[in-house]
C-alpha cells in the first residue's frame, strides 16, 4: 500500500472525525440554546406568578389596613357569611337610602381571583392550615409548604397538574396585622405570624407551544448548521485530499528524480528496468540496456571544478535523451554514470543506438565557463537473456563498458551474449 493511499485514508478518517464533531457541536449547541430558552421561560412564568401573587397580597395588606371595603349592596354584591358568627357588623345604610355591605379582605382578594382567572386562566387561592372559610382550605402540597413558610418564609414552586391542566404553582406567605387578629383571635396567632399564603397557578400551555416552536426552529436551524458546516468541510477536505494527492505525486517523482540533470536516478530506473523486464518477457520482445560513462572526467571536475563538472553532466544526460526514443529510459544512476533502457531492441541495434550518442557527444561539446569542452564516453551494451535477473542484465553492461574503457574509451562494446 502506497503512502499516497495510507495519507488519503488517514485525511477521509480525519474529516469523518470533523463532520462527527460538528455535528455533535452543533447538537450540543442548540441543545443548550433549548435547554436556556427554556429555563429562562420557566423563570418568567415563575416571576410573572410572584407577580400575581405580590398584586394580591398588596391589595389585601391594603384593604386589611383599613378594615375592609364598603360597597354598595346591589345585585351579584357577596356579604361574608362569618360576619354574623364573630358579631361584625357588615352592613350599613346611607341617608339617601342606599344600602351598604362591607367586604372583608379576603372575601375582595377572592372576587378579584375569579375575575383574573375569567380573563386570563391564573388562578389565585388563599389558603390555611387553620381556615375560617372551608374554600381555603390547603391541598398537601400547599399544607407541606405552608410548613415550611413558618420557618423560612420563602417562596416556593412547583410544576403541577390543575382544573387549567398543566400549572406552575407558585405559594408566599400570607402574614398577619393587627387587623387581622380581629377574625383571627381564636387561632392563636400574633403580628407577624404567618396566617396562611396565597397560591397562584399559571398555566404552562403558553410555555409548552413557545418551547415546540423554539425547538422545531432550533432543530430546522440545527439541520442547516450541521449540513452546512459538514458540506464546507467535506468541500475542503475534497481541496485538501487534491492537494495532498498532488504533493505525494511531486514527492514521489522527487524520490525517483536525480536533482542535477531532471532524468530518472537509480531507484527510479531501476524500478522501469524492473516493469520493461516483465513486459519483454511476456511479450517475447528483445530488451537491451547501455551503461555510458563520461570518460577522464574527474579531469573535468578537477579543472573547471563541481560546477563545471555538473554542466558536463546535464549537457551528457541531454545528448542522451535527445538521441534516444521517446519510450526509452535514460537515468543517471551513478557519479558519471547514465543508464540506457531500450525496449524492442536487440544488442545489435542497441549497439547502434549507443554509436549514434557517441558519435553525438564526441561532436557537440559543452560550454563550461564559457569555454568548449569535448566529452567522450564509453558505453556498454547488453541484451536480456532468458531467465535473466535486472542484476545480472546491468552487472554485464557494465563489465562491457569498463572493456571499453580498458580498450580505449570513448568506443562501444557489446557484452559477451
Amino acid at each position: 500500500m502506497t503512502e499516497a493511499i495510507l495519507a488519503q485514508r488517514h485525511l477521509r478518517r480525519f474529516t469523518v472525525s470533523l463532520v462527527i464533531a460538528a455535528v455533535v457541536s452543533t447538537a450540543f449547541m442548540y441543545g443548550s440554546i433549548y435547554l436556556r430558552t427554556r429555563t429562562l421561560l420557566y423563570e418568567s412564568l415563575r416571576s410573572q406568578a410572584a407577580t400575581y401573587s405580590e398584586v394580591i397580597l398588596t391589595t389585601r395588606g391594603w384593604i386589611t389596613e383599613h378594615g375592609g371595603v364598603w360597597v354598595e349592596r346591589r345585585s351579584g354584591a357577596v356579604q361574608n357569611p362569618y360576619f354574623e358568627r364573630l358579631e361584625i357588623a357588615d352592613t350599613a345604610e346611607l341617608p339617601d337610602g342606599r344600602s351598604l355591605v362591607l367586604q372583608n379582605p379576603g372575601l375582595v382578594a377572592m372576587q378579584i381571583t375569579e375575575r383574573l382567572e375569567a380573563r386570563t386562566g391564573v388562578s389565585v387561592r388563599l389558603v390555611s392550615l387553620e381556615p375560617i372559610n372551608p374554600a381555603h382550605a390547603a391541598d398537601a402540597w400547599e399544607r407541606e409548604s405552608l410548613v415550611a413558610l413558618e420557618h423560612d418564609r420563602e417562596p416556593r414552586w412547583e410544576i403541577a397538574e390543575t382544573r387549567a391542566g398543566e400549572s406552575l404553582r407558585y405559594i408566599s406567605p400570607l402574614v398577619a396585622h393587627s387587623e387581622c387578629l380581629t377574625c383571627h383571635s381564636g387561632h392563636e396567632r400574633h403580628v407577624g405570624s404567618v396566617v396562611g399564603a396565597a397560591t397562584v397557578a399559571v398555566p404552562v400551555a403558553t410555555i409548552e407551544d413557545q418551547l415546540r416552536d423554539t425547538a422545531t426552529t432550533l432543530w430546522v436551524l440545527g439541520l442547516l448548521t450541521a449540513g452546512l458546516s459538514s458540506s464546507a468541510l467535506l468541500f475542503v477536505a475534497g481541496r485538501l485530499n487534491g492537494h495532498v494527492s498532488e504533493v505525494h505525486r511531486h514527492l514521489a517523482d522527487a524520490a525517483l528524480t536525480d536533482d542535477l540533470t531532471g532524468l530518472v536516478n537509480r531507484r527510479g530506473a531501476f524500478a522501469r528496468l524492473d516493469e520493461e523486464i516483465d513486459r519483454a518477457r511476456r511479450t517475447g520482445t528483445p530488451l537491451s540496456v547501455a551503461m555510458l560513462d563520461l570518460d577522464d572526467f574527474k579531469l573535468v571536475n578537477d579543472r573547471y571544478d563541481h560546477s563545471g563538472g555538473d554542466v558536463a553532466l546535464c549537457h551528457f544526460g541531454r545528448l542522451i535523451s535527445d538521441e534516444s526514443r521517446s519510450y526509452d529510459t535514460v537515468g543517471r544512476v551513478g557519479g558519471e554514470e547514465f543508464l540506457l533502457i531500450a525496449p524492442g531492441l536487440d544488442a545489435s541495434r542497441a549497439a547502434a543506438l549507443a554509436e549514434r550518442i557517441r558519435i553525438r557527444v564526441a561532436a557537440e561539446p559543452a560550454v563550461i565557463s564559457g569555454e568548449r569542452v569535448l566529452l567522450a564516453v564509453s558505453v556498454g551494451v547488453a541484451e536480456l537473456r532468458s531467465e535473466e535477473s535486472r542484476d545480472s542484465l546491468v552487472l554485464r553492461a557494465d563489465h562491457a563498458m569498463y572493456a571499453a574503457k580498458q580498450a580505449g574509451r570513448d568506443r562501444v562494446v557489446l557484452a559477451e551474449g
